[in-house]
């Protein structure tokens, strides 16, 4: 089985979430514990949450050497939108996602 790339978070993904290379959700979970742990809340309540069809999206982000190895791992503080902060949609080279981008154009009248 390939690497996956998962969202872990604890409770609620707004309140701290990481970005995850495991080979399962079982293995996030256990990794996810040592970075969301801090929001608060019991093992159980952390999550995580397959990225699905968006896993290439997340490839400039992982440790290019553990990932090479096959080796699971987490990253802290993944690319984030500079706008709204949140990351799990692609950031484009201005450094917003889409849908800030958009927003941006609106309220400055860009086309």
């Amino acid at each position: 089985m390939s690497m996956r790339a998962y969202m872990g978070y604890c409770i609620e993904p707004y309140e701290g979430a990481c970005l995850i290379f495991a080979h399962s959700a079982k293995e996030a979970k256990r990794l996810a514990w040592g970075y969301v742990s801090y929001i608060g809340g019991d093992y159980v309540d952390v999550r995580v949450r397959w990225l699905r069809n968006r896993d290439h999206l997340f490839l400039s982000e992982a440790d290019q050497e553990k990932l090479a190895r096959g080796e699971a791992h987490a990253i802290d503080e993944p690319k984030y939108c500079n706008s709204c902060e949140f990351w799990g949609d692609p950031i484009g080279d201005d450094g917003y996602c889409d849908d800030c981008r958009a927003d941006r154009k609106e309220v400055s009248g860009d086309e």
